[in-house]
């Protein structure tokens, strides 16, 4: 699971972290000194001691969050390789990241999701632009900037193109293309007033007009704000997915394709 592997060392860190907390009063030991990369604990000293900042707790979670996530969509992927469900799940995932601002999480579970070969096209496709959103919300865009301009958009639906107009602030091609894809039903008004990938188009003011006349509640907005078409309701947890497949796996119960 290569995509884990960025993660190793701070993970190690925050669990040597947690030894010291819960064992020696967050004093820095010979263990912790031993056992976290040297990158981690330049300046720190054994006999120091070491708190929880707000950022740091913040960092963790968020951390530990997408190791797990990551973890348990790679069971779902060993088991039903070609459920599509799991990019509608993931990408369901994504879409709550995305306007809580926790990118990091966002952009690992769409590299995921883009990364997935067993998926279909478009599934990948939308794992790839969620992506790159993920890396151009957290002030990354120019490290993926390339890779977006080179994307052959020719054979791709309209939806798509606005998408890939959106993360380039194209906001010329992009008004021009709208009302095509809103009469056609490719997109409607709600995904453009909704979705985080168009949050710059809506501050062009001539996209005021295509937005809804009413304010919109949270029951009305569908699972389709991260790019994507997902059911409603939103697709099953990817833990609790995860958890049922193990349960298959481990059971003496036939799996139900073997029925």
């Amino acid at each position: 699971m290569t995509y884990l592997e960025p993660h190793k060392k701070a993970l190690v860190e925050s669990f040597q972290r947690r030894n010291l907390l819960v064992h020696n009063n967050g004093t820095v030991n010979a263990i912790y000194l031993s056992k976290v990369d040297k990158s981690l604990t330049s300046g720190v000293e054994l006999g120091a001691l070491l708190d929880v900042t707000a950022e740091y707790f913040a960092e963790t979670t968020n951390r530990l969050e997408l190791c797990f996530d990551l973890i348990a969509a790679e069971l779902w992927r060993k088991i039903e390789p070609t459920n599509e469900e799991r990019s509608s799940a993931l990408t369901t995932l994504v879409l709550s990241h995305l306007k809580a601002e926790r990118y990091a999480i966002a952009e690992g579970l769409s590299r995921f999701v883009g990364e997935d070969k067993k998926l279909s096209e478009r599934s990948q496709l939308i794992g790839r632009i969620n992506y790159w959103q993920s890396r151009k919300w957290s002030g990354r865009y120019d490290e993926v900037r390339r890779e977006v301009d080179e994307l052959d958009l020719s054979a791709k639906t309209i939806e798509f193109r606005l998408a890939v107009l959106a993360l380039q602030d194209k906001s010329d091609e992009f008004m021009a293309l709208l009302p095509k894809a809103l009469e056609g039903g490719q997109l409607s008004r709600e995904d453009i007033a909704t979705w985080p990938l168009f949050r710059e188009m809506r501050r062009v003011p001539s996209c005021q007009q295509y937005l809804p006349t009413t304010q919109l509640d949270s029951s009305q907005l569908s699972s389709t704000d991260a790019l994507g078409t997902l059911s409603d309701p939103p697709a099953a947890n990817v833990g609790a997915r995860a958890d049922e497949l193990l349960a298959t796996v481990v059971s003496d119960e036939p799996r139900p394709s073997d029925v």
